[in-house]
């Protein structure tokens, strides 16, 4: 194998792929699963206390956990409508937080 083919290749397998924003993905992930299972440890916890059982409040989760990889992706990025999405999604989940904790205390 040559040095041209091998840059073909190569050139071929990364098509339509940047590698900062491959990068700033994995790490937005990362910072995203931490979010939301710092957040289903504490709904876990606290209907655990006040229930008896467990309620992990699904959608809170996964809206905060899209929302803080949205957040990071448009802030690492600079790209707008990421940022916007990361901020709504977050608003979202912490409205549906409320919502479960209200849930929980009646």
């Amino acid at each position: 194998m040559d040095r041209e083919e091998i840059l073909k290749r190569s050139r071929k397998d990364n098509e339509g792929r940047d590698e900062m924003e491959r990068k700033v993905f994995t790490g937005s992930g990362q910072k995203a699963c931490a979010v939301g299972g710092i957040l289903c440890a504490f709904l876990v916890v606290l209907e655990c206390f006040v229930r008896d059982s467990v309620n992990l409040g699904l959608c809170a989760v996964y809206m905060s956990m899209c929302g803080t990889m949205l957040l990071f992706k448009g802030i690492e990025l600079k790209k707008k409508y990421e940022l916007i999405g990361g901020v709504v999604q977050l608003v979202i989940a912490a409205a549906l937080l409320i919502v479960h904790i209200i849930m929980i205390m009646r």
